[in-house]
This record gives C-alpha cells, sequence and structure tokens, in this order.
C-alpha cells in the first residue's frame, strides 16, 4: 500500500525488502515527516520502538 502510494521505495536484499521513505518535498512528504516527528516525540512510541529493536532478529544474532 505505502509503495502504490510512492511513499517508500523497497529494495530486495536477500532474503529481506528493506523499505526506504521517499523524500518528496510536496504537500504529501511533509505529511508523512510531520506524522513521524510526532511520533517520535510520544514516550510510548519511542518505549515500543525500543523494545522493538531489542527484539528484532538482527540483534539476536550469536545468542543462543
Amino acid at each position: 500500500m505505502l509503495r502504490k502510494a510512492e511513499v517508500v521505495r523497497d529494495t530486495a536484499v536477500a532474503p529481506f525488502l528493506l523499505y526506504r521513505l521517499c523524500r518528496d518535498a510536496g504537500p504529501q512528504g511533509r505529511l508523512v515527516r510531520a506524522i513521524l516527528d510526532a511520533l517520535g516525540a510520544e514516550s510510548d512510541f519511542r518505549r515500543e520502538r525500543s523494545a522493538a529493536l531489542s527484539r528484532s532478529r538482527g540483534r539476536e544474532i550469536g545468542k543462543p
């Protein structure tokens, strides 16, 4: 959905698919940046983001 709306671009890096935000200077790009900035300021979002990073598969490499 986000790719179809041209909000993200994807890059295949086997076996993953990476998504990058499009750096659009238009109204849609400004809206996405405003939403992300607002989310980054909320403590619940920051706490969940930290928990997600610690759970991520990439952080578990080398752990039993």
